[in-house]
C-alpha cells in the first residue's frame, strides 16, 4: 500500500506543482502583456510626440519657403522698378538738344502738367463744397470722393515720378 500511497502521493504533488508552474506561468504572463501594453502605450504617445514634432517642422519650413518667395518676388519687383527708372531716364537723356524755346517748352511739360493736376483737384474739390441742387448731398459726397481721389492720385503719381528721382545734382557732383 505504501507503494500505491507513493504514487498517489506523487500524483497529487506533481500535479500541484504542474498546477502551481501554470498558475505562475499565467501570472508572468498577464504582467508581460501588461508591460507590453504599457510600453505600447508610451511608444503610441512618443509617435505622437515625434509626429507632432515633425508637423511643427515641415509648418515652419513651409513657413519659411513662403517668406523667402515674397522676398523674392518683392526683390523683383524693386529689381524691375530700378530697371524702368533707368531706362526712364536715359530715354531722357537721349532727347537731342533742340532751338532754345523748344527745350524751355520741353522743360516746362511736367512742371505744368503736375501744377495744372494739382490746380484741377482742388477745383474739383471746392467746386464739389459750393455746388448745391442739382445732386443729392450722398451723391455729391461719393462723386466728391471719386473725382478727387482720382485727381490726387494722378497728381501725386506726377509730382513723385517727374521729380522723386530726378532732382538736380548738387554741382561737385556731376
Amino acid at each position: 500500500m505504501s507503494m500505491i500511497s507513493d504514487a498517489a502521493g506523487s500524483l497529487l504533488a506533481g500535479g500541484a506543482t504542474g498546477l502551481l508552474g501554470t498558475v505562475a506561468g499565467r501570472l508572468i504572463g498577464l504582467f508581460e502583456r501588461r508591460q507590453d501594453r504599457i510600453a505600447a502605450a508610451e511608444n503610441r504617445g512618443f509617435e505622437r510626440e515625434r509626429w507632432a514634432h515633425e508637423l511643427r517642422l515641415a509648418e515652419q519650413s513651409a513657413g519659411h519657403e513662403a517668406a523667402a518667395r515674397a522676398a523674392d518676388l518683392e526683390k523683383a519687383k524693386e529689381e524691375a522698378a530700378g530697371r524702368a527708372l533707368a531706362r526712364s531716364v536715359e530715354a531722357d537723356a537721349g532727347v537731342k538738344a533742340s532751338y532754345p524755346w523748344v527745350d524751355a517748352v520741353r522743360a516746362l511739360v511736367r512742371p505744368a502738367l503736375t501744377l495744372l493736376l494739382w490746380l484741377v483737384a482742388t477745383g474739383i474739390y471746392w467746386s464739389l463744397q459750393s455746388a448745391s441742387g442739382f445732386l443729392a448731398d450722398a451723391e455729391r459726397a461719393d462723386l466728391a470722393r471719386y473725382l478727387t481721389a482720382s485727381v490726387v492720385y494722378c497728381a501725386t503719381a506726377a509730382t513723385l515720378w517727374w521729380f522723386g528721382d530726378r532732382a538736380p545734382r548738387p554741382p561737385g557732383l556731376r
